[in-house]
């Protein structure tokens, strides 16, 4: 999870330095109790500006004859996009692999379904583990990025066709496993630049056009050799992150 931080301006090398971030981001943070009873401990949530938001997960421990009373379990990077997307039928539950997050699955307006990360439940203690429609800030962190015309970019190609020819696709969003990473790539309909104001470093946000959805995506500036711009192809892995507003 470290090398995701660098879509949002945090040089990450390995889950010691996560660690330690995690332990200051826990300094910084404001604090969300949790009332659930099936997932307790707190949620500290660190706005670091220009809507790049960290969130730190924690347990209460005692008998460890340490100095800290918790201990951290997840630290998440989050971007809250201004766009809000309608979701339905949705579901929150804990993740396959990592019990200490959480991921929302859900269903765009035309029935493709989603799973992605969702960062900050601490933040609505009421909402229900499943329900009908929801709203959420939901957004691609890259961690692989190429900007091309589209005549130039890589063919894709739907595989699902078995008994007929071959399907050119414009656009894609392909799950590529249970931790929410996606292969895409669709048209650059914005494009734009930012920074982190702590860490300096550049970044893009772009909107990218997916078959209907629109998806915002913020990454590294130096991850993609052409600069992002509108009508152009963009590539990439992405890591899908979701705020409830």
């Amino acid at each position: 999870m470290s090398q995701h931080f660098s879509a949002i301006g945090f040089d990450l090398e390995n889950d010691a330095q996560l660690l330690d971030f995690a332990r200051d981001c826990v300094g910084k943070s404001e604090a969300y109790k949790s009332e659930r009873r099936d997932f307790p401990g707190a949620g500290f949530r660190w706005e670091a500006g220009r809507g790049i938001e960290v969130w730190t997960a924690v347990k209460a421990v005692s008998g460890t004859g340490g100095d800290e009373d918790y201990e951290i379990v997840s630290c998440l990077p989050a971007w809250r996009c201004e766009e809000i997307l309608s979701l339905r039928a949705y579901r929150i539950e804990r993740h396959r692999l990592d019990k200490s997050e959480l991921v929302m699955l859900a269903r765009l307006a035309d029935g493709r379904e989603l799973s992605f990360a969702l960062a900050n439940l601490w933040q609505n203690p009421a909402m229900p583990a499943r329900g009908l429609e929801c709203e959420v800030h939901l957004a691609g962190l890259g961690l692989e990025a190429e900007c091309s015309r589209m005549e130039d970019a890589p063919r894709l190609i739907d595989e699902r066709q078995a008994d007929a020819p071959l399907k050119t696709l414009d656009s894609a969003l392909i799950p590529l496993d249970r931790d929410n990473h996606y292969r895409v790539a669709g048209k650059i309909i914005e494009a734009d630049g930012t920074a982190n104001i702590h860490s300096g470093r550049k970044l893009w946000k772009i909107k990218l056009e997916l078959a209907g959805l629109q998806l915002p995506l913020i990454f590294a500036r130096d991850l993609s050799q052409n600069r992002p711009e509108a009508g152009l192809r963009f590539d990439g892995l992405i890591w899908l992150c979701g705020l409830l507003p």
